[in-house]
C-alpha cells in the first residue's frame, strides 16, 4: 500500500476523494444501509487500484520492451480501475444528489436526523488514518510504522480522547482519555521515536479533525 501511493498519483487522488466521501456522509447525515453501500464501492475503487499496479509492475518484470499482449493486460485492467471508478461516482450521485435531502439542508442547516456516533467515529477513523499515511509517505522520513514526519501514535490517542469527550464520556473519563493521550505522546519523545513538533502535529491534528467532524458537519 505505501509502495502505491509512493509512486502512484492515482490513489493518493483516490484517498483524497475518500476523505472528501466521509465528510460529506457525515454532512449529510446518510443513512446506515447508504454508509455501507459508500464503503464498498470505495473498497472496490481501491482494490481495482492496487490489483492494477501489481499488474503492471509483474509486466514491468517479466519484459521491457513494447509487445501486444503486454498492452492489453495493462488496459484491461486499467478498465477495471475505470469501471469501479465510474460506478463509484454514480452511487455517490444518487446518494448525495437527493434533491429532497438536500433542500431540507440548505433551508435549516440540517437535516433533524439522528446521528449515528459510529458513522461519525468511522470516518474520523479512516480520514486519519489516510492523513497520517499521506504524510509520512510523502515526507520522506521514518517509514510508515515507525518515525515519520508526524506521530501516527500521538494522532489515535489524541482523536480516542475527543472521541470520548464527544461521545458523553463523564468527566472522570474524560480526564483519564487525555491524560492517556499525553502518556502517549510523552513516551514517543522519550523514546526518540518523534521530535516535539511531530508529536504535537500528529495530535493537534487528530484532534482538530474530531472536532470539525462531531461539532461542524455533524
Amino acid at each position: 500500500m505505501v509502495h502505491v501511493i509512493r509512486t502512484h498519483r492515482h490513489m493518493r487522488y483516490h484517498l483524497l476523494i475518500t476523505m472528501a466521501v466521509l465528510a460529506l456522509s457525515v454532512l449529510m447525515q446518510v443513512s446506515k444501509e447508504e454508509v455501507i453501500l459508500l464503503l464498498l464501492v470505495i473498497a472496490m475503487v481501491l482494490l481495482a487500484e492496487l490489483f492494477n499496479t501489481a499488474v503492471e509492475v509483474t509486466i514491468d518484470l517479466v519484459t521491457d520492451a513494447y509487445h501486444p499482449l503486454a498492452k492489453v493486460a495493462k488496459d484491461v485492467s486499467g478498465a477495471a480501475v475505470l469501471i469501479t471508478s465510474v460506478t463509484a461516482v454514480t452511487v455517490g450521485a444518487l446518494i448525495f444528489l437527493d434533491i429532497p435531502r438536500l433542500r431540507a439542508l440548505v433551508a435549516s442547516g440540517s437535516l433533524h436526523r439522528p446521528v449515528y456516533v459510529l458513522h461519525v467515529l468511522l470516518a474520523c477513523a479512516v480520514v486519519i488514518a489516510i492523513l497520517v499515511v499521506i504524510t509520512k509517505v510523502s515526507g520522506g522520513k521514518g517509514t510508515l510504522m515507525r518515525g515519520g514526519v508526524v506521530s501516527a501514535h500521538a494522532a489515535i490517542a489524541s482523536f480516542l480522547a475527543t472521541a470520548v469527550y464527544f461521545a458523553g464520556g463523564n468527566l472522570v473519563t474524560v480526564v483519564a482519555a487525555a491524560m492517556l493521550a499525553a502518556l502517549v505522546c510523552q513516551s514517543r519523545v522519550e523514546a526518540g521515536i518523534h521530535t516535539l513538533r511531530e508529536v504535537i502535529l500528529g495530535a493537534v491534528g487528530a484532534a482538530a479533525i474530531a472536532v470539525i467532524m462531531f461539532e461542524v458537519l455533524s
